[in-house]
């Protein structure tokens, strides 16, 4: 039997960021640009330079450089920097942004980032496929106009938060039924998108895997950035209103008023829009609260290692999901997790099994399910084992790179 031939192809990749911007999107589009690049496919990067994505149109990395190469991987970004964005942003989008129907229609054409004029390094170049993403960013529209102008196919990958209304805006799903392939990553969103009309046999159904140093990185058990601190509930990721980081304050005070001596470790990218207010209402607490928190913004990959190998297990309260690659991380450290119980996290964490799913946005319940695995120390090993388990069975790279040789050799 003759092994199929894959024809190498030239794609250009559209996203809102890409490395080293941070963030569980910005990790996957890398790992699948530089494995498609290892395959030997032409790989060119349409991006920006935006440090952390919560203002589109004003928090720019200027060390960037505007053209370069990261494993193969060729990577344009574009500079959105533009007065006339910023004006046309602040004085008559920003209004909109208060009027629901409008916010939700149009939510990706009002966060952007938008490429115009669309950059001629990029147009004047021939390519055989276009993969944009996620929601609810811009990047699906140009993509959509590029493939017209163009005349080729393009998928999308929207890592789309199912119960957000501005991720499923009418706008966003029109142009996920006009393209040759949407890429879901849990039965949650596949399933939502046959629902909303997008046929089922364009849908190819993925998942995530974590960078392969999180799982053969064996810590020295050190302790990096927090000193002599190993007892610790650790939030692992960007500080957003969606991760829900104000209710999980709330149920350590909880935790705190029955005695438990535990702190909070708060580890993550700042935002321009919701890390000062956090800023704000951490500062606020007392003082007997404030000195039980921890927080550092902006790590790297060694020091995620060490902090996840010394927390006692990881809590991501958010209301908002399309996956939650963290609880892959804290898992392939061996740590127990705790995930609220919307449809996208039910599909990545089996309950009591290798994590805890709590009723979201209950703090009460949220307390409890955490007072329980400080309470429990084997029951949490275990539950790290479980997910340890699991993802080396189910989330490993050898089944995601077939997919994705599913997904080039499939699209027409």
């Amino acid at each position: 039997m003759h092994k199929k031939v894959i024809l190498k192809k030239k794609i250009l990749f559209i996203t809102h960021r890409y490395h080293p911007s941070v963030g569980g999107a910005e990790l996957v589009f890398k790992k699948w640009a530089e494995t498609l690049a290892e395959k030997g496919h032409s790989l060119q990067i349409l991006t920006t330079a935006y440090s952390s994505g919560s203002d589109n149109y004003s928090e720019i990395n200027n060390d960037l450089s505007q053209t370069e190469s990261i494993n193969t991987v060729s990577i344009y970004r574009f500079s959105t920097y533009k007065f006339y964005f910023r004006i046309f942003f602040r004085i008559f989008w920003k209004p909109l942004l208060v009027i629901s129907p409008i916010k939700y229609l149009f939510g990706s054409l009002i966060y952007g980032p938008h490429f115009l004029p669309f950059p001629e390094e990029i147009s004047s170049k021939k390519y055989d496929l276009i993969i944009a993403g996620p929601t609810p960013s811009a990047t699906i529209y140009y993509a959509f106009l590029f493939s017209k102008i163009k005349k080729i196919p393009f998928v999308i990958f929207p890592h789309m938060h199912i119960t957000d209304p501005i991720h499923t805006g009418l706008l966003n799903l029109i142009i996920l039924k006009k393209s040759n392939k949407v890429i879901t990553l849990t039965n949650a969103e596949t399933k939502y998108l046959i629902k909303k009309g997008v046929d089922k046999n364009k849908i190819l159904q993925v998942f995530n895997v974590v960078n392969s140093s999180i799982l053969s990185n064996l810590s020295n058990k050190k302790k990096y950035l927090l000193n002599d601190i190993n007892n610790y509930v650790l939030f692992l990721g960007r500080e957003d209103k969606y991760k829900n980081i104000f209710l999980l304050i709330e149920a350590m005070k909880i935790i705190w008023k029955k005695g438990y001596k535990q702190k909070l470790a708060i580890i993550g990218t700042r935002t321009t829009y919701f890390s000062p207010k956090l800023d704000h209402y951490i500062n606020k607490l007392e003082g007997k609260y404030r000195k039980n928190i921890i927080r550092i913004n902006n790590i790297d990959e060694k020091t995620k290692i060490q902090i996840l190998d010394h927390c006692l297990f990881l809590v991501n309260p958010s209301f908002y999901e399309s996956f939650g690659l963290v609880f892959l991380e804290a898992w392939a450290r061996k740590k127990a997790v705790i995930g609220s119980n919307i449809d996208a996290v039910k599909c990545v964490i089996d309950n009591n099994k290798n994590g805890i799913l709590y009723k979201t946005n209950n703090l009460n319940d949220l307390g409890a399910k955490i007072t329980y695995l400080i309470d429990n120390p084997k029951t949490r090993m275990k539950m790290g084992k479980n997910g340890y388990i699991k993802i080396v069975k189910k989330y490993n790279e050898t089944r995601l790179f077939n997919l994705i040789d599913k997904l080039i050799t499939t699209i027409n």
